[in-house]
């Protein structure tokens, strides 16, 4: 894993879980689009840090493009 996935990927992918989270339990009005925003944000970041081992790869070409 290289120092990038670490340092910038994994927080980012942690932020947008904890605000899924928060819009699951507070969000009324605008639940719908930010669980939307948060959900793809962690999907698409799940697939860049895929990206990073030469293993999964091919899994993540599927996700990230």
């Amino acid at each position: 894993m290289s120092p990038f996935a670490a340092l910038a990927l994994y927080p980012l992918w942690a932020v947008a879980m904890v605000v899924l989270v928060t819009v699951l339990r507070l969000g009324k009005k605008t639940r719908l689009g930010l669980l939307s925003l948060c959900f793809f944000l962690a999907f698409w970041v799940t697939g860049l840090i895929l990206l990073e081992s030469p293993a999964t790869a091919s899994l993540a070409e599927h996700v990230a493009l």
